[in-house]
């Protein structure tokens, strides 16, 4: 199967790995801790190096659960793919909310 070029200016994350998770300037791409493939899951959005869904740790923190308490029902996904998966997102809205 032959990749097709990406269209626009690709945003990239850079967040370096520290003990407690990810930090720095918001610069690793969304890749790097998400991953999709049809062959895996029928392609649905997952932690890299998993089968967790990345949308179940949204559902955790909605209903009330801790990012401890997803861990531990999660134990493949690291607290450093947790806190990067957050972050990203944060920083994706607060990006949207200032381009609109």
């Amino acid at each position: 199967m032959r990749r097709r070029r990406p269209t626009g200016r690709r945003r990239r994350f850079r967040l370096w790995p520290t003990p407690t998770g990810y930090h720095g300037d918001v610069s690793t791409q969304i890749h790097d801790i998400i991953h999709c493939d049809p062959e895996i899951m029928s392609g649905t959005p997952v932690f890299r190096g998993t089968r967790v869904p990345a949308r179940i740790l949204w559902e955790h923190l909605e209903a009330g659960d801790s990012l401890e308490t997803f861990l531990d029902d999660f134990p493949t996904v690291t607290k450093a793919q947790a806190m990067a998966a957050l972050e990203l997102s944060k920083e994706m809205l607060i990006g949207q909310a200032r381009a609109a």
